[in-house]
């Protein structure tokens, strides 16, 4: 009974069409985004160019003579003030615009096309009447688009696109003004246009009102799945509510019943060509069509009062995750090595990357992620042991869950911006001298003052020297020495060293060494302030006239030293640090290697 009832309502609304004297040509041209339309002229056109527009637009007959008469009936900005019934005459003539361009009932032409002509008469209607013009958005007048007017008194009013895939119901007195409806296709992504760290599932659409109106009642709005996710029923509609990130809506569940769902095809013409699809989008009774269980489809819909890019969400998909990327995205670890551009990726828990999070690097303002979900910033801070931090600037949870937040079955809400992690951390490492270092100045013999970060190295100062130091070619301890040190000599050796930040509990030195050693850092004498502890303990001299004094063969030991000092924080800065060492050798074997670690 239902397919009969359909037939004869549909049959009826196509009457209303076949009325009018059938045009000669039907509306062929291809559907290829356009720019919003707005008035660029320096003055409107004349009542003569308007109405030439409207023949060029509209077959011989009662449509165009329909158009001509409307047209004639509002006021120009000229004569009188256009008030609110002048308004109400131009929108109605928009409405009868659109309703016959969507039904094919508009003459073919090619340049310009039939949407450039109509967005054109549009215009210049506007512009001779005073009225504010409207906006449409690229490709509201495409395959895949929709565009209509509401009225305060419109009844019960379904506008969907011509594929079917999505729509929206306004009940009666949803405006308080005309307004024009328009739903375009978005890009399926990734990323999603919504701004949240949910899952998004593609197809999503741009719902706009012009003016921008906040709906007296609730309106239905609904969008049909790409594909059928295995958590179907789990989804919901979402849309945003405004710029920033985090600014989304969760709607509550409404089936869209009203919405065929049809796959996405390659061609433009097969879709415009459905003559059916598009006549029974703008006269089929709302009613009828959303009670139809045949129509019933896999769509996702909800109720709202305001417009904005809708889409598919799983509200129980979150975390999203912060992580560190190269420049194309791919993972890599946090360690750089000097000053450069750093990269991290949003991306929700599905994977797919997230545009627009903002990610405060350290304390700059918040950078936002691109369409591939990366941000970058510039770290020209980044020194040895310096380290940066990039967080999600408003990540509200950073755990293992984020439970959606408390809220009415009926009711909208707002999930929150929820990243495990929500943060990384980039490093330099240090770059701290190590056992058998190089680049090692030192000299033969004892200078006063050689400890000073200004001391003035002259002509007896070697700077390519390689630990170890020592009794080369001998073997009587070690045959690793690099570097020639007479022995019963006194050796002096400066190494500088880089730290980006000083570390939290200094640093620790250890010192190989055949014999004695004195131990300077930034000409600070910290030998016996920071001695700790001394291998192997029965080989212990004691300290003497600033020396720690070893005997016998030296020895990397159970902690890899003779001596293990350590430098307080005091004795060190951030940036460059000068390590000097006094060593004594009192004949035999001479030795001597050293390093720099970070205490723990």
């Amino acid at each position: 009974m239902r397919h009969s009832i359909l037939s004869l309502v549909l049959a009826a609304g196509l009457s209303v069409v076949a009325c009018s004297e059938q045009p000669t040509e039907t509306r062929q041209d291809s559907f290829a985004p356009q720019q919003p339309s707005s008035i660029t002229a320096a003055a409107c056109p004349s009542p003569s160019d308007i109405n030439a527009q409207i023949t060029a637009l509209f077959p011989a007959g009662s449509l165009r003579q329909s158009a001509l008469s409307q047209f004639k009936s509002i006021p120009a900005k000229t004569n009188k003030p256009t008030g609110t019934a002048a308004r109400d005459k131009v929108f109605a003539f928009i409405g009868f615009v659109l309703k016959n361009y969507f039904a094919n009932m508009l003459l073919v032409t090619s340049n310009p096309d039939t949407k450039t002509r109509v967005l054109t008469l549009i215009t210049s209607v506007d512009c001779y009447s005073g009225v504010p013009p409207q906006t449409f958005p690229p490709g509201a007048l495409g395959p895949d688009g929709a565009a209509a007017v509401i009225t305060p008194t419109s009844l019960l009013t379904t506008v969907k696109t011509g594929t079917g895939n999505a729509g929206v119901q306004v009940p009666t007195g949803a405006v308080s003004q005309p307004v024009v409806v328009t739903i375009t296709r978005l890009p399926d992504g990734p990323p999603g246009p919504l701004l949240t760290s949910l899952n998004q599932f593609p197809r999503f659409y741009q719902y706009s009102s012009s003016p921008e109106v906040t709906f007296n009642l609730d309106v239905i709005a609904g969008v049909c799945l790409q594909t059928d996710p295995v958590n179907l029923s789990d989804l919901r509609l979402g849309h945003n509510f405004g710029p920033n990130f985090g600014d989304v809506e969760v709607l509550p569940f409404d089936p869209a019943g009203f919405l065929i769902c049809t796959p996405d095809v390659g061609s433009a013409n097969s879709r415009e060509g459905n003559y059916f699809a598009w006549a029974k989008t703008f006269f089929l009774p709302a009613e009828l069509h959303a009670t139809t269980t045949m129509l019933v489809t896999t769509a996702v819909g909800g109720t709202t009062k305001k417009y904005s890019p809708f889409g598919a969400v799983d509200p129980g998909s979150n975390p999203g995750s912060l992580s560190i990327v190269n420049q194309s995205g791919s993972p890599i670890s946090g360690v750089v090595s000097g000053p450069g551009t750093v990269y991290v990726k949003a991306a929700s828990k599905n994977g797919d990357p997230i545009k627009s999070v903002p990610v405060k690097f350290g304390g700059a303002s918040p950078v936002l992620t691109g369409p591939d979900g990366i941000a970058s910033f510039d770290w020209s801070a980044a020194a040895p042991g310096a380290s940066l931090v990039a967080t999600v600037d408003g990540n509200e949870i950073d755990g293992e869950s984020c439970p959606i937040p408390a809220h009415g079955a009926l009711d909208p809400y707002r999930p929150r911006v929820c990243f495990t992690p929500s943060s990384v951390t980039f490093s330099e490492p240090l770059q701290l001298p190590g056992f058998g270092s190089t680049g090692i100045h030192y000299r033969i013999g004892d200078v006063a003052g050689f400890e000073s970060t200004g001391f003035t190295e002259d002509g007896a100062w070697a700077t390519d020297g390689i630990a170890p130091f020592g009794t080369k070619l001998s073997t009587q301890c070690f045959a690793s020495e690099q570097t020639e040190w007479p022995i019963n000599n006194i050796l002096l050796a400066r190494k500088s060293f880089t730290l980006g930040a000083v570390p939290a509990n200094g640093v620790d030195v250890r010192v190989v060494i055949d014999n004695d050693v004195q131990l300077f850092v930034n000409g600070h004498d910290v030998t016996p302030s920071s001695f700790v502890t001394h291998f192997p303990p029965a080989n212990y001299v004691g300290f003497v006239g600033g020396y720690q004094k070893h005997g016998n063969c030296p020895t990397y030991g159970a902690d890899g030293s003779n001596f293990l000092f350590h430098v307080l924080v005091s004795d060190l800065v951030a940036g460059t640090n000068l390590l000097a060492i006094r060593a004594n050798d009192l004949g035999g074997v001479s030795f001597l290697d050293f390093e720099v670690t970070v205490a723990p």
